[in-house]
Parts: structure tokens; sequence; C-alpha cells
């Protein structure tokens, strides 16, 4: 009320004392446009150097006149320098570019001084039935839980199931999804697993429950307020290994996922790989490769290098084979470079399809699984026949393609993964499973002595498996493919490939909780929110239309975030969500921003249930205020008394003071308000209005 009567003294020429007002403040200029602009372009940062490494490295052999490093004479003239100039700088502009695309899981150790692990309250230990887990139920209640093993069908029967501190479950994939939809508790879930991660010399990986840890990664960005980890075990469940499990378990230990072994704990890092010291050297093919999935957009790309990297040879296998849409085109272009070539109509996930493909192929040296299936949809839409269709596509044929051709001596096992296995995307569960287990497959065929490369790629620039990672940019595909073949080079077992903004990327994968394993990765934090408590405590203390603002502004805010709007002031809060683009995925996403900013539980239908931010921030308020009653007439009146201080200053004579008796009147003839002079609202002068205001409101 004092800022809004100096701001209307100091408009009418009154002079104020500014700095007696507002101590230690500065005097800025107004902008000369009478209104706001938003930039959609990019601004140059402090911390993003004006000069590349590249660009650094040219000047400086420029300088030092060191024609060699560009492969140039010293005597040849500028027009025939410049090419080679030009050429010396682009391949290491690309090549820069591929480096900051490579990543590999990595492991932290995790301190091992701690105090004794204590569990309290009631765990399930959730089995499959028969499945044997004593080791694990001794080593819980030595640290202090009361402990009931059940498996899924018990917990569907209609019993009370008690207040729980947590469940542990040793499922496989697809139970572990119908356990998520079963469970009647908050009770963070832990998925325990044997032999899934190799983190240890000596570690053997099983593929199976590999799988798991895709899916894990994916019920923590879906779940994020049920999801307690993922822990991998031993086969060996000693005194020193329950103890870690019951640390891990306590949250003691600050990870979500833990690798524990007879020697220590390690904590799951996703790493920047460098790039190899010389990348001029190239991968050669030779004799005949199979290519699975060869006839999509992303087997295309692997057959034209192929091509080109010496193989002889080519056998594209696909379901559709010749029937495939662009085979002729793709089959014209590769027989150009010199190459034979097959389409082969083949389903690999059925193994007898599979062992006549591979019987068929003499000389066969290149095997590349690029054969996949998408089936998006969050887990509780996910059913057994939607799992098994996508792991049998993409994780069957790996298996038959990996058993038939032990006999053969292959120089490349190469596997088509994603890195939604690697970290994990919403809406993608069964896929995120199924990549992971190529992973394990790969790192399983390893540690036997055989040729494997797995590589998690994220979003390619064309269609396809590789362009179904939402959220990341899409790779040139010539140097995905350039990548790929460094990685051959280098012989690596897995890899992450994928194009990621971390700064955007990052603080959108750890808004509703933090994540380890992007620890090394992610130099910027994420703007606290404001603690669930205050908010609650501040809105129980507002008037009704306050609340309404203060709910709206919070929806608005994290709606404008999941959309990547820069300010929540762009979202309309009358239209729907579908109208402003939001999918099951971005639904998932909102509910976990909001359940982590008001304390509230939402289902993943909230959005269509309150189709519009306005409805939804109603639906949100109410919630927050449950078993409270809204005094309107009360927040009516604070409202009014509010509008009295406005007006205190404002003239019937104003610009203003006009627009505001127009308002009035029109507010007074809805409440069909009369007065003592009974005036004739329609026909008051604006004088009268406010005459009128201050005798019905009490404002003068």
């Amino acid at each position: 009320t004092a800022m809004a009567a100096l701001g209307g003294l100091y408009v009418r020429g009154v002079e104020v004392d500014w700095a007696a007002v507002f101590p230690g403040a500065r005097q800025v200029d107004l902008p000369t446009y009478a209104f706001q602009r938003e930039r959609f372009w990019l601004e140059p940062t402090s911390d993003q150097p004006a000069t590349s490494a590249v660009d650094a490295a040219f000047w400086d052999a420029v300088e030092r006149e060191d024609f060699g490093s560009f492969g140039i004479d010293a005597e040849q003239s500028l027009s025939a320098a410049l090419p080679a100039l030009a050429a010396w700088r682009r391949v290491r502009q690309e090549q820069s570019v591929i480096d900051g695309w490579r990543y590999r899981l990595g492991w932290a150790p995790i301190p091992g001084v701690f105090e004794e692990s204590v569990l309290t309250g009631t765990w399930l230990l959730v089995t499959e039935p028969g499945g044997g887990a004593d080791d694990l139920m001794g080593a819980m209640r030595a640290a202090g839980a009361e402990v009931r093993m059940v498996t899924v069908a018990e917990l569907a029967a209609p019993e009370t199931v008690p207040a729980l501190a947590g469940v542990v479950s040793l499922l496989p994939v697809e139970e572990t999804v119908l356990l998520l939809r079963t469970l009647r508790t908050v009770a963070p879930l832990w998925c325990v697993t044997r032999g899934a991660v190799s983190a240890a010399d000596g570690d053997v990986v099983d593929p199976d429950q590999a799988g798991l840890w895709g899916l894990g990664r994916v019920i923590g960005l879906e779940h994020p307020d049920r999801w307690g980890g993922l822990i991998d075990l031993p086969p060996v469940v000693d005194e020193g290994v329950g103890a870690w499990l019951c640390r891990v378990l306590s949250g003691g230990t600050g990870e979500d996922q833990v690798a524990v072994r007879a020697a220590g704990a390690w904590g799951a890092r996703l790493l920047r790989v460098a790039g190899a010291a010389d990348t001029s050297a190239e991968w050669r093919g030779r004799g005949a490769a199979l290519v699975t999935g060869g006839t999509g957009a992303l087997g295309g790309h692997v057959a034209r290098w192929l091509a080109g990297a010496g193989v002889e040879r080519i056998v594209l296998a696909s379901r559709r084979g010749a029937e495939a849409p662009g085979v002729a085109e793709l089959v014209a272009g590769l027989e150009v470079s010199g190459v034979v070539v097959s389409v082969v109509g083949c389903d690999v996930a059925d193994r007898g399809e599979a062992a006549a493909l591979v019987e068929g192929i003499a000389d066969l040296r290149v095997v590349v699984h690029a054969a996949g299936v998408l089936d998006d949809g969050v887990l509780e839409s996910l059913t057994s026949e939607r799992i098994r269709e996508v792991m049998r596509v993409k994780v069957a044929g790996a298996r038959h393609l990996d058993e038939l051709t032990r006999g053969r001596d292959l120089d490349a096992f190469v596997l088509f993964s994603s890195a939604a296995g690697t970290l994990g995307n919403a809406g993608q569960g069964s896929y995120a499973a199924a990549n992971a287990v190529l992973d394990g497959l790969a790192q399983r065929r390893r540690a036997e002595g055989l040729v494997a490369t797995s590589v998690a790629w994220g979003a390619w620039a064309d269609s396809g498996m590789g362009a179904a990672q939402r959220q990341l940019p899409g790779m040139s595909p010539e140097l995905a493919i350039a990548a790929l073949q460094q990685s051959l080079v280098a012989d690596e077992t897995t890899m992450m490939i994928a194009d990621v903004e971390w700064s955007s990327f990052g603080s959108r994968y750890t808004a509703v909780r933090p994540s380890p394993l992007l620890s090394e990765l992610l130099t910027i934090a994420t703007p606290p929110m404001e603690p669930v408590e205050e908010f609650a405590t501040r809105l129980r203390g507002m008037s009704r239309i306050e609340r309404d603002r203060a709910v709206l502004e919070l929806v608005r805010t994290h709606v404008a975030a999941v959309l990547g709007h820069a300010k929540p002031s762009s979202v309309d809060p009358s239209r729907t969500f579908q109208e402003v683009g939001f999918d099951s995925l971005t639904a998932v996403e909102l509910r976990n921003r909001l359940a982590t900013a008001t304390g509230v539980p939402f289902p993943a239908s909230v959005i269509f249930d309150y189709p519009t931010t306005a409805a939804l921030a109603d639906h949100v308020r109410a919630q927050l205020l449950q078993g409270e009653t809204e005094d309107d007439t009360t927040s009516v009146l604070d409202e009014l008394n509010r509008l009295e201080a406005v007006l205190s200053d404002l003239s019937p004579s104003d610009v203003a003071g006009a627009e505001v008796a127009a308002k009035i009147k029109s507010l007074l003839s809805h409440w069909g308000a009369t007065t003592d002079r009974d005036i004739e609202l329609d026909s008051a002068t604006d004088e009268e209005m406010f005459d009128l205001l201050g005798k019905e409101f009490g404002i003068s």
C-alpha cells in the first residue's frame, strides 16, 4: 500500500526520496520500447570459448609454419594449399564432435568405513514361486528388519498389506513390471540382481539379469517417488556382502545403482571416454557380412559403410526382405561399389530361420544385429505380450546369432543397443530392458574370449530405432558410423554414443530426484525448489484468490519446464494438454514434478483427468488443502480491501479511472446492486460510480 501510494505521488510530480525508500539501491534506465522482447537465438556465454580447440590448433600450426601438419608443401601455391587446409580443419572438427559423443559405464568405489547397518520396520522380499532368498532374508533380519517373503500372486490377493519400510524384488523383467502395478504401497522398491553388471575383474555377466538394470532406470524416471534403486550381488552373500546390502537399502550410501562384491561396493557412473590419440586408423573387413534389420534406415547406413570397408559380400536380412520399401535403390547403390548384395526375408527371432540364414553364408566374418522393434508405453500400460514382443525381436535374435556363430572366425560381432538401456527413458521400459540385455550379452561374449561390441546409440538424424531417444539431438549418420568404426578399431566392448546437451538434458533428468549416475557429467546444479512444507504453509495463509494464483503459477511453471518454454506466462491455462503437445511420456514428467513440488501423489493419467492447466491447478489446490474449508466471503472482502488501496490515488478524471468505472458498472450489474439513491448503472457518470463505490464498499 505504501509503495502504491508513493508511486502514485511520484507520477503526479511529487518528489520522492527513493534513496531513503531503497537504501543502497542503484538507478537504471528504462528500456526505450514499451514492451518486453524474448530472444529465440543463441547468445554467447562466458563459459563458451570464443575459439574452439580445433581452431586454436589450426592457428597455432599456421603461426609456427608447420606445413607438415596440414600435409602440404611449403612451396605449394595458395590455390593448391587451401583445399588441404580446409580438409584438415573439417576432419578435426568432425573428430571433435565424435569425441564429445563417447561414453561408457564406470564404477566409483563407495567408502567402506561405516557404522553397523540398521533396517527398521517391515520389508517385503518378493521372489518367484520356489525362488530361494534365504541369504538375503538372513542379512536383512540381522540388520533389524522384519522380513516377509512373498510372491506377486500373494501380493495380488485381497489382503491388508502392512505399512512397509521397503520392498526388495528378485523378479525378472516381466514379473517386475507386474509387481510395480500390483504393489499397493509407496515404500521404495529395490531390484536386486546377481551378475547383472561387470564392475570388477572376473565378473561374468548374466544378460537376463542385465535387462533388469535397463528396466530399473526407467522405473526411476517414471516412479521416482516409489523407486529405491538397483543392487547387484555376487553369487555368494557372506556377512560382508550382506552388511553392504543392508547399508544400501537403508539409504546410507546415497547411491541408487550399486554393485556389491566381496571386496567392497561401487556406484555406477557414466563417464566420458577420451578419443584415441591416432584416429587415422581404419577398420577393414573381409569376407561376408550379415546385417539384420538390413533394409531399415540404420541397416542401410551400416551396409554402405561395410561396402567401403573391404567386405566382399553383404547379406541384408529383415522380416520383410525384398518387399521392404527402398530396397532396390539400396542394393543398386551398394553394387556400384563392387560388393555382392543379397536380400533375405528372415525373422532372426525364430531360431530355425536364423540357423538357415547363418548356415547359408559362407566365409561369414562380420555380424551386425540392428533389428529391433519399438512399443512405447508407460509401465502401467505394458502387458506381458508387449514386453515379450520387444524382447523377442531384439534379444532372441541376438541370442540366436551369438549361439549360431560361435564356430565361425568372426572379425566383428556388433549389437545395436540403445541409450535408453544405459540412461533410462520414460515410456520405454521394455525397450530399455531389451537393450540392456544386449549390452550384457556383449560383456558375456568378451569374458568368454569372443569378439563383441555393443553400442548404446542416442538419436540418429534419421528414422529407425536410433531415432527413438527423446530429448536427445539427432546425430549425423555419417559421423555416427565413423564413431562405430573407431570403437571397432579400439576393440571396445560396450559404449554409449550419443549427442547429449547435459546443461538441459541433465537438469530435466534430475528434476525430480538426484542421479549419482550422472554426477561426473552434470556441472550445472538444478535450482532448488521451495520446500513442500513451506509452500503448503504459505498457501494456508493466503486468501482464496491468492491461493488460486499461487497454485496456478506453480502448475504453469512446471508445464512450461516440461514443454521447454522460457517462462510460465507462455502457458495458456485454458488450452488442453493434448492441444499444446503433451503425450503419455510428458504427462509422466509433469506428474513427477508436481508430486515433488507438492508432496501429493498423482496418477500418470492426471492430465487426462484434468485436461487444462487451470483444471489441474484446481485439483492440485484441492489436494493440498484437503480437509480445510475455504471462506470465499472472507477472501472476496480481502480482495476488495486490496482494491481500495489500489484505487486510493485514482481519480475519475484519469483515463484508467474511466476504465475502472466501466468495469465496476459491469460487476454491479451482474450482482444486481442498487443504492438508496437508486442510481441507474447504465446511465451513471464516472463521478457517481466512484461515489457508489465508496458507499457500497467503504472505498473513498
